[in-house]
């Protein structure tokens, strides 16, 4: 269906390569009650305090609401059932997540990126990773020696540290490897 909607309104669907614990329809899931996350992308301010009414993608919340529109419209006219099975599907481990994060890299990461690591999209200007030199596009491989899988896993991470701690990140740039230092700084 998504791929449909992107086809007939030209509002492109990507889907990401993981879902995190911490999105909001994870609960609906895991009951067994097929749901989905709209949004128009991340930013470096988002959920933030400086997330402010000037950073709202208007645009982007326009397209989400045609694309929204779009799918009921095609689920309205439907004259069969929709039938979906969720039985045997994989949880998502909702407690993967302990504690509120106090320690902050400064990335955003590319929530489309399929590969190994955690791609950014984006740092935070004077942040942890600003300072260390990270840059959009860098896949982070490894925190500490700890290989990063996907987005939990560094989420979890980052959980566990704390502002002021120096952390060693391997990193790919450009398909070069290189290892740099990073001191956290608060959320």
């Amino acid at each position: 269906m998504a791929q449909g909607i992107g086809f007939t309104i030209g509002v492109q669907s990507e889907f990401p390569a993981e879902t995190i614990a911490s999105s909001d329809h994870v609960s609906f899931l895991n009951a067994g009650i097929p749901a989905i996350h709209l949004f128009s992308g991340t930013h470096l301010d988002y959920h933030q305090p400086s997330d402010t009414s000037v950073k709202l993608d208007t645009a982007g919340m326009s397209d989400v609401a045609l694309w929204v529109e779009e799918a009921m419209v095609y689920l309205a006219d439907r004259t069969d059932p929709l039938r979906v099975n969720l039985q045997g599907a994989e949880t998502i481990d909702l407690n993967a997540q302990v504690g509120e994060r106090e320690a902050s890299l400064g990335t955003v990461p590319d929530f489309t990126y399929v590969g190994d690591g955690v791609r950014i999209s984006g740092v935070a200007s004077n942040s942890a990773a600003d300072e260390a030199g990270l840059q959009a596009g860098d896949v982070l491989h490894t925190y500490n020696g700890q290989p990063l899988n996907d987005l939990q896993t560094y989420s979890n991470l980052l959980r566990q540290s704390s502002p002021g701690d120096v952390v060693q990140l391997e990193i790919e740039r450009d398909r070069e490897s290189l290892v740099v230092e990073a001191e956290l700084k608060a959320r």
